[in-house]
């Protein structure tokens, strides 16, 4: 059975293989393998106690952390799709992307916060703005207050595979041949779980600086080196 190796199956499998080793650490924060997969399926129960339904747009603006990372599986979890933001484009560019989208949710690093209020006036689209780091006046509410209200049950696998793409008839979740994967997930440098899925069984980290990274967005890839 040929059976594509989504991100949802990258996920569980390291749960299930490697729940116990360290997997992700970003700055004074370290999870699990476990513990990040619960934090992922609390941010999806937090994301459809907002009102988030599948096909709807949950656009990051941050640098690399572990929030970040959270965001690549928490919205496909309630099959809504992950949207990061390349924190370098100007506010109209941002505004432009973000419209032309329709983006339902912005979850933003505080540094950002006097861009975020640019936006606000500008992306009617987005009904909640969430703060990662502390909570902020241009912020509905934070991040982690979104991942203590539940947490969804394991889903099934092969009906997240069933997701119809919203514009489209075909399977969202497509194989790609190996030289297609290698140049689409090599998303930045300072990602080393961008890589390799599944994940390795060794730590992860997020330590990079503005200056040495940058947030993949769907015209920002990078090729992977043979």
């Amino acid at each position: 059975m040929n059976v594509p190796l989504t991100p949802i199956r990258c996920l569980y499998r390291a749960v299930d293989l490697y729940g116990k080793k360290t997997g992700v650490v970003s700055g004074p924060s370290s999870f699990t393998y476990a513990q990040f997969g619960e934090r992922c399926e609390r941010l999806a129960a937090g994301l459809l106690s907002e009102g988030i339904r599948p096909g709807d747009r949950i656009a990051y603006l941050s640098f690399n952390n572990h929030q970040l990372l959270e965001g690549y599986y928490g919205p496909p979890l309630v099959r809504a799709i992950a949207m990061p933001l390349n924190v370098r484009l100007q506010p109209a560019e941002l505004t432009t992307i973000l419209c032309h989208a329709s983006a339902t949710m912005l979850v933003f690093e505080s540094e950002f916060a006097p861009l975020v209020q640019e936006l606000r006036k500008t992306c009617p689209s987005i009904r909640r703005y969430v703060a990662i780091d502390q909570p902020v006046s241009q912020a509905d509410f934070y991040l982690e207050d979104l991942l203590t209200r539940d947490r969804i049950s394991r889903p099934d696998i092969f009906s997240l595979m069933k997701m119809k793409s919203p514009n489209s008839f075909t399977p969202a979740a497509a194989p790609a041949r190996p030289r297609e994967s290698r140049s689409r997930t090599a998303l930045c440098t300072c990602m080393p779980w961008a890589y390799s899925p599944p994940f390795p069984a060794k730590t992860l980290t997020s330590n990079c600086t503005p200056s040495r990274c940058f947030t993949p967005t769907v015209g920002d890839v990078r090729k992977a080196s043979p």
